[in-house]
């Protein structure tokens, strides 16, 4: 089973022909239900199903129950993270391909290997890739997985290994909310850091 929650990726077609009938394709609302029945033939195949929208904890609990994770952005790929699973994470592209480097920085955290290095780059329309290196994701997440380099496990437990972001940030975030609030009614004496 593989979740679909993506902006236009250009390798979506090679990697959809290239799973085959049997994989079940989970396709969140928005843009990834958009370019699912913009591309794939009508009525759409069987293997297909368009998901309602959903809460935060009924997405985390699709990304845990899948065996490949199409994730975009930084919010959904610390779920991904979080979830355990594999996953190829569509970055936001951003102007002169500022976004090729971050990613990249990304791939050597996770200790990437060569062929999950070569579906990032595909999934994220960088130049030389070619959409060929996501054929068979659902084959090729068992190796990323159990292989000799099981980068999931590893970033799993990394990410299990640090503090609590959630709390932390909702705290912050009170915090910025009471301080910005407190600064509107209460301006900060000239020369003052806040």
């Amino acid at each position: 089973m593989v979740s679909l929650f993506c902006y236009e990726p250009p390798a979506f077609l090679p990697a959809f022909a290239s799973a085959g009938t049997a994989t079940q394709w989970l396709v969140t609302p928005g843009r990834a239900a958009a370019l699912v029945q913009q591309l794939l033939p009508q009525p759409l195949p069987s293997q297909v199903q368009l998901l309602l929208p959903c809460s935060q904890p009924e997405f985390d609990e699709m990304l845990w129950s899948c065996d490949l994770n199409f994730v975009r952005g930084e919010d959904s790929l610390v779920r991904a993270l979080w979830a355990g699973q594999p996953f190829v994470w569509q970055i936001y592209p951003q102007g002169v391909n500022a976004h090729h480097a971050k990613l990249e920085a990304f791939l050597d955290w996770l200790d990437a290997p060569g062929s999950l290095r070569q579906a990032h780059a595909a999934w994220n329309g960088i130049p030389g890739a070619g959409a060929a290196s996501l054929h068979g994701p659902p084959s090729r997440q068992r190796c990323w997985r159990n292989g000799p380099i099981a980068c999931w496990p590893r970033a799993h437990s990394a990410q299990a290994a640090q503090p609590c972001r959630a709390a932390d940030g909702i705290l912050r975030a009170k915090n910025v909310r009471i301080a910005v609030f407190a600064l509107s009614a209460h301006p900060a004496p000239a020369g003052s850091r806040v």
